[in-house]
């Protein structure tokens, strides 16, 4: 199942005849046949001439008569006729089998060529693995025969100007840099207006640019008109009116007429003004009202959220009366009780101390009872 591969060029080159023909560029040509011998043929006395050139098809030969007719000639016939063919078949049990131009055959026993050694380089990248006949692998390491071998130069700095250099051969030589050519400096000076030149000698001298800056320089300008807008000019000396205003949009509370801005519009959205100790909030020039008919501007406890309210319920009396049954103690209230000391009890007109039974319902006092028809009248604020 091994298998071999066997290289036939030396056998072709060995058995292949070839002839060639040669330009001479004197209107000859020389042709050689299969067994060296060659031939002059002389082209240059006849009278007209003719050409035969291959066809673009690369299969047909074009000739061109003395007339200038071309005719195809198709030499596929002709190679198919006169064509021989060599080949070699595998045998598959170690032979191979050469058939000749002439038919002839030849086996060729393959079976006990000799076998094979590889050499090949290391993954390492370092040795050489050898692997013989009997597929044993040796490692040869290549290392001692590379620093046998190689050869190294150095130079190194002697901190006076010069280095020196040492050959493969051990060899030294003494490079000499201190005269070498020195160096100009230029710098912008810590002023940042003036640049410092250092010439070869160490000399700093000052360059003052300030002239050519100003010669050069143009000057843009912006006004404020007082009107809010600006006025800006450019360095040719171009107008153009900047009006910031034209991107600002009021709402929310505010109005923008022309180029002012001012209090007053619609809310759009919740909106909350956050006043403190010291950051109050005080509106004076407010006019003088009748309480009557006015409302009242009141502040919820809870969110601060403002709202009115008629000014009617700013002190507002609601009362209840009963006609008592024999025995009765308790009555209800005309809304929820949130404060005690706004309710006043009566009863046949004189008043009452009385106890809270729960949000809607008070108690006479201890040892009052009402009799059969007693008048009791409740008078609660809000």
């Amino acid at each position: 199942g091994v298998t071999t591969k066997l290289d036939l060029t030396a056998i072709v080159h060995n058995l292949e005849t070839l002839t060639t023909i040669v330009d001479n560029n004197d209107g000859t040509f020389t042709y050689t046949d299969e067994h060296g011998g060659t031939t002059v043929i002389d082209a240059s006395n006849t009278e007209t001439l003719t050409y035969i050139a291959l066809n673009l098809d690369n299969t047909n030969i074009d000739y061109t008569d003395e007339d200038g007719v071309t005719t195809k000639l198709d030499l596929t016939a002709i190679v198919h006729n006169l064509e021989t063919l060599t080949t070699i078949v595998d045998n598959n049990d170690g032979t191979f089998t050469y058939t000749d131009e002439h038919g002839g055959t030849t086996v060729i026993d393959a079976s006990n060529t000799e076998t094979l050694t590889y050499i090949a380089l290391n993954i390492d990248d370092t040795n050489i693995d050898y692997t013989d006949e009997d597929g044993v692998t040796t490692k040869l390491d290549l290392t001692a025969i590379v620093h046998n071998l190689e050869t190294l130069t150095t130079i190194v700095d002697n901190n006076d100007g010069t280095f020196t250099y040492t050959d493969e051969h051990g060899g030294t030589t003494v490079l000499d840099a201190s005269n070498t050519e020195t160096l100009t400096y230029v710098a912008l000076n810590a002023d940042d207006t003036n640049i410092d030149y250092t010439d070869e000698d160490g000399v700093t001298t000052k360059l003052d640019l300030t002239a050519i800056v100003h010669n050069l320089q143009t000057l843009t300008s912006i006004t404020n008109n007082n009107d809010g807008t600006f006025t800006y000019t450019d360095e040719d000396g171009g107008t153009q009116l900047i009006d910031p205003l034209a991107y600002i949009i009021a709402n929310n509370g505010l109005t923008k007429t022309g180029n002012t801005i001012q209090f007053g519009g619609t809310l759009n959205k919740p909106t909350e003004l956050e006043t403190s100790s010291t950051n109050t909030l005080a509106l004076t020039g407010l006019e003088d009202r009748n309480l009557n008919d006015s409302d009242l501007i009141v502040v919820n406890k809870t969110t601060g959220v403002l709202s009115k309210s008629s000014s009617t319920n700013l002190f507002q009396e609601l009362v209840i009366s009963y006609t008592a049954t024999n025995g009765q103690t308790q009555f209800i209230t005309p809304t929820t009780i949130v404060d005690i000391n706004k309710i006043n009890v009566y009863r046949n007109g004189i008043r009452l101390d009385f106890s809270v039974v729960n949000t809607n319902t008070i108690k006479l006092e201890a040892g009052i009872v009402c009799f059969e028809n007693d008048y009791i009248k409740i008078i609660q604020f809000n």
